[in-house]
């Protein structure tokens, strides 16, 4: 007669078998999420699924522990007493369920349903955002990007999660040991002025200096740095010229010049984009010593590790040296 084997000293909780059955790696990783986030939409973006899609899982969580999980509280979700006892087991169980894979989850971009948020200004959109979303496009087609301006509070939103990346230039931000960062270019700034301008067409050779700008006056845009500090676009710190009108925003300025005979100075690669669809001239400026237009990909450190994050940013980076490359 076959021996019986002995039984296990270890106590198996009873639990219910639609709870065993129904509970997903996900369903943990979802309320875990939330209660440190308390917000569904930041919940969502960093597990990679839509609000919609984390809106019906929350639901059915619901129903299955039969506890509100989360109640809302202004603009946030605080956790419940009962999710809150739960949330060790919880970590738990994600813990040890993550040790039974000795390599990590295939990432594949055309599953990815989610939005991430970019924060610039709108010469870094076009010259540093735009050549990657082709790809992205083709590659992550239920992927949705947001844009949205650069003020006063971007780099808390960066913390916070509002925001994932920030395209821009701004000492102040590498202050903060949790952010990341890298350059995406090092580019001169041009002078641009309409095609028929006086001094391109005094100048065919496309270069001039400080005495060929007497006698016209600048648009001037504001540079908006992700910290909230502004300041008005210059070629060079030693040199003066008379404005002629200051905006908020850089494309704008391309279309001002095409009017008048004044005078732009803007990044070259940003320049060189917009030379392909508006009649315009590019002049190089050779005096003085020249601000230079270093641009950077910032990011949060808790997306360090997160695979989306990751090639996101690889396409950005790659994409953007690839645009702008003479």
């Amino acid at each position: 007669m076959p021996q019986q084997p002995a039984p296990s000293d270890e106590i198996i909780p009873a639990a219910p078998a639609s709870v065993i059955h129904e509970l997903k790696y996900i369903d943990l990783l979802l309320l875990k999420t939330l209660a440190e986030t308390e917000s569904l939409t930041k919940t969502s973006a960093r597990i990679g699924i839509s609000v919609a899609k984390a809106s019906r899982m929350l639901s059915s969580l619901r129903k299955l522990f039969n506890n509100e999980l989360v109640q809302r509280c202004g603009p946030r979700m605080i956790a419940t007493p009962e999710l809150e006892r739960l949330l060790p087991d919880i970590r738990a169980a994600l813990k040890s369920l993550g040790k039974l894979f000795e390599h990590p989850l295939a990432f594949h971009p055309a599953d990815i349903e989610s939005r991430l948020v970019f924060a610039c200004t709108d010469n870094a959109y076009l010259a540093l955002l735009a050549p990657a979303l082709k790809r992205l496009a083709e590659e992550a087609p239920r992927l949705q990007i947001s844009v949205s301006e650069l003020d006063d509070q971007t780099l808390s939103k960066l913390s916070s999660g509002d925001i994932d990346f920030i395209l821009g230039q701004d000492f102040l931000a590498r202050k903060n040991d949790r952010f990341r960062h890298q350059r995406l270019l090092t580019c001169p700034h041009c002078v641009v002025v309409r095609r028929d301008h006086p001094m391109a067409l005094a100048h065919p050779e496309g270069r001039i200096t400080a005495g060929d700008l007497r006698g016209f006056r600048q648009v001037l845009p504001i540079i908006h740095r992700p910290s909230g500090f502004e300041s008005p676009m210059r070629l060079s710190m030693n040199l003066a010229t008379a404005e002629a009108i200051r905006l908020p925003y850089f494309i704008a300025g391309f279309f001002t010049i095409l009017q008048n005979d004044c005078f732009l100075a803007a990044p070259l690669a940003v320049a060189q984009r917009l030379s392909t669809w508006l009649p315009i001239e590019l002049l190089h400026f050779d005096e003085g010593s020249q601000f230079l237009w270093t641009p950077e990909i910032l990011w949060h450190e808790r997306t360090d590790a997160s695979p989306l994050h990751q090639w996101v940013r690889s396409i950005v980076c790659s994409a953007a040296a690839a645009a702008n490359t003479p």
